[in-house]
């Protein structure tokens, strides 16, 4: 079969848009399973339970598990909850929650080092930042002011993460987003680490 100059070009342009086209699919396949995933978590945790309705012994049991010396559960915090892998319900971290903030804590345990994705390329850049991004449209709406932006800092040894610290998270919508997509992070960068 004999083909023009210009079929044999089309054909070329053809196949290499076929090619992209796959790999974009793909990976956007690969982005719908996680989404499916973090959403099966966010059903399965909908709720947070006031630590006011944990028995002390959990409480005690909680902050055991972390043993962690320089991080304790003050008073500041009302809540306690535990994060947990949801498949076999092993302690990741515990959150401890205040009125603005948070600190999450991996258990010690468990090495969670910064490097390991998709803890930078989905819970700091793409969840975190977001959160602060759209703080920011609201300030310069005039509707936050510039003290109320969501804003995190990073606490690690080396590459190990020690603490996650949460400033300003807002409403208990975007709680419950921290809670499971941090959670659903911790369960992949364990299964990546094993």
């Amino acid at each position: 079969m004999d083909l023009t100059e210009d079929e044999v070009k089309n054909a070329a342009e053809t196949e290499h848009w076929v090619e992209s086209r796959i790999i974009e699919l793909e990976d956007e396949i690969e982005r719908l399973k996680s989404i499916k995933e973090m959403m099966g978590t966010v059903l399965r945790q909908a709720s947070f339970q006031p630590a006011k309705n944990v028995s002390k012994t959990r409480k005690q049991e909680v902050i055991a598990v972390t043993k962690n010396e320089s991080v304790t559960a003050s008073a500041e915090f009302k809540d306690i909850k535990p994060m947990k892998r949801s498949k076999d319900d092993l302690l990741l971290a515990n959150m401890y929650i205040s009125e603005s903030s948070v600190a999450i804590i991996p258990v010690s345990d468990i090495n969670f080092e910064v490097s390991t994705p998709p803890f930078s390329s989905f819970l700091l850049n793409r969840i975190f930042e977001g959160m602060k991004f759209k703080d920011q449209e609201e300030v310069s709406a005039g509707k936050l002011k510039e003290d109320e932006v969501f804003n995190y800092d990073i606490e690690n040894d080396g590459e190990s993460i020690k603490k996650i610290v949460i400033k300003n998270y807002g409403n208990q919508s975007r709680l419950t987003e921290i809670f499971n997509t941090s959670v659903w992070t911790f369960t992949r960068m364990l299964e990546k680490n094993r």
